[in-house]
């Protein structure tokens, strides 16, 4: 455990004093709390999403707004060792298709991690937010140590996925 507490020290260390980045290759990420974070185009191999799949349904049970649907995620990390590339976490959120404000905080997780420091897919179960109902894109934001000194994030994939909402009758 202290190993790891000494990486992600290591890691934390390198994102703060990494040398600025041109701005014309700068995203931003606009949140729903109003908070702004800066993202990465692609900038080498990036994982891929193999669960959900583009156009997956799901039927969600509210039950007084909170979510009783589970969504499995299934991510395949980077680990290219040739380019010095490895996948260390993702975030999951929910934006709607046409762009507009989503209404809630749309955020499923934030720096969720694979298993170990070795797997190739961060899998994982997760709840929806409290009431998404509605066709939306799940966003990955992908993290990597590139190069091993550089920690960089960016918007790896997006499918279009559809949450019908029924009351919750149990």
């Amino acid at each position: 455990m202290l190993a790891f507490t000494a990486v992600l020290a290591f890691l934390t260390a390198v994102a703060i004093a990494a040398p600025s980045r041109n701005p014309i290759n700068e995203l931003k990420l606009r949140r729903s709390d109003g908070s702004v974070r800066d993202l990465l185009e692609r900038a080498g191999p990036s994982g891929s999403v193999n669960s959900p799949s583009g156009g997956t349904g799901y039927i969600n049970y509210n039950y007084n707004g909170y979510a009783t649907e589970w969504i499995y995620i299934d991510y395949s990390a980077v680990r290219d060792q040739s380019s010095g590339t490895d996948t260390i976490g993702i975030d999951l959120y929910l934006e709607t298709v046409d762009g507009s404000p989503l209404g809630f905080d749309g955020t499923i997780t934030n720096g969720f991690m694979a298993p170990t420091p070795v797997s190739d897919t961060v899998i994982g179960w997760f709840l929806f937010p409290k009431n998404a109902c509605g066709t939306f894109r799940l966003v990955f934001i992908e993290h990597q140590i590139y190069q091993t000194t550089q920690v960089i994030q960016f918007r790896s994939a997006a499918p279009t996925i559809t949450i019908t909402c029924e009351p919750y009758t149990g």
